[in-house]
């Protein structure tokens, strides 16, 4: 735990931070990269790593975008069947990621995961929990809201990687709004379950993690919030605009929307609910100065209906020379003017040509708020990974 700091000690951090971002994007202008996509390959199992899961489902998406580009559409009707086989591939493969989720959080319980699939969009994880494992209430809701999480911090990704590149590629962007869109689809499901009567809705991940939060956050609550933030974010539209003009114009870029403030490019916000384990988490983000080759992500989030409060910034692709380049990041987590605690990242990658990278980022985390949703304890961490683009 971090020791209190006074409310001067955080406006001191305040004007740091702002003195940072204007340093940070005051950089050359970047060339514009377009539709070039990163394919990540992490050392470590998706199953058991938020990170690795992020990463493999990141990879499916350009996988998906390749044979894309292959079947070359060029009529209307061509397209719109080659974007209706992209949703039909994409779809599950979100639903892998998400069950990834939950993988993860029943191991670190304790348990033996199972997977199984019972249709095309359809996989239930079974704990498996030796008899001698009691779970909490908590316990419990971090289970039931590990799918969704993950979901969140695949979207909240893939819009700092859409930020910094410009653009995604059109099933990109199906991706980011498959991801997106998991707690609103998942909570309006619920409802409509309701609505028909059903006292046994079967595994329902909205329903399990909103009736182990007691009277603080029911089904509809999480709809609301977790919808209202999707349509209240300019991103998920433009994915899902991004697919009409695919369609009518074989364009497979979809630029991300931005507004010129302060001298800056800035990409307009994006907003995304967690069901973390001691409630939800609201985040939003923005990256400023995306026209140049360093932008600048900054961010917030805070514990609904709780007083939590953390801050984040990251400086993106600082080039170092000799085709290095490093992205540090910093968050702290505050209640009122008392911080309670603070996550470091540092990424540091090598393109040792145009096409093929190498990376690995250290991080250490003590009772940040984010790394509840992200699943990482307090300590210190690193990982390694490969890359190409394509």
């Amino acid at each position: 735990m971090v020791g209190p700091c006074g409310s001067r000690s955080l406006a001191g951090l305040v004007v740091i931070l702002s003195a940072v971002t204007v340093a940070a994007c005051a950089g050359t202008r970047r060339p514009p990269v377009g539709s070039q996509r990163v394919v990540r390959f992490v050392l470590d199992d998706p199953r058991s790593d938020s990170f690795a899961a992020d990463a493999t489902y990141r990879a499916g998406l350009v996988g998906v975008g390749w044979l894309a580009d292959a079947a070359n559409a060029d009529a209307t009707a061509s397209r719109f069947a080659t974007t209706a086989v992209a949703i039909a591939v994409i779809v599950p493969w979100r639903t892998l990621h998400h069950e990834f989720g939950h993988y993860r959080v029943a191991e670190q319980l304790g348990g033996d995961p199972e997977l199984h699939w019972s249709g095309w969009n359809d996989a239930q994880v079974n704990p498996t929990l030796p008899p001698q494992v009691s779970l909490t209430a908590a316990d419990r809701r971090e289970f039931a809201g590990a799918g969704i999480v993950q979901s969140g911090l695949a979207a909240n990704s893939l819009y700092r990687d859409w930020a910094t590149r410009g653009a995604l590629h059109h099933t990109e962007a199906i991706g980011f709004l498959a991801a997106a869109l998991d707690l609103p689809i998942y909570a309006a499901r619920t409802l409509v379950q309701d609505l028909h009567h059903r006292t046994d809705p079967g595994p329902n991940d909205v329903v399990a993690y909103a009736r182990t939060t007691g009277s603080r956050v029911d089904e509809q609550e999480l709809l609301w919030l977790s919808a209202g933030s999707v349509l209240a974010s300019a991103p998920a539209w433009a994915a899902l605009f991004g697919q009409l003009s695919y369609m009518r114009t074989g364009q497979r870029k979809v630029a991300l929307p931005t507004m010129h403030f302060g001298g800056y490019e800035w990409a307009l916000p994006f907003a995304t609910v967690l069901p973390a384990r001691h409630g939800p988490i609201v985040a939003v983000r923005t990256v400023i100065g995306t026209e140049r080759s360093s932008p600048f992500e900054v961010g917030v989030a805070w514990r609904w209906q709780g007083s939590s409060t953390s801050v984040q910034c990251r400086l993106c692709d600082l080039p170092l020379g000799a085709g290095f380049v490093v992205s540090p990041a910093l968050r702290v987590t505050a209640s009122g003017s008392r911080f309670e605690g603070i996550a470091t990242d540092i990424d540091l990658e090598w393109r040792c040509s145009p096409r093929w990278r190498l990376g690995g980022s250290a991080f250490w985390r003590d009772d940040d708020l984010l790394s509840e949703a992200e699943g990482y304890g307090d300590g210190v961490g690193a990982r390694l990974w490969g890359g190409a683009t394509f």
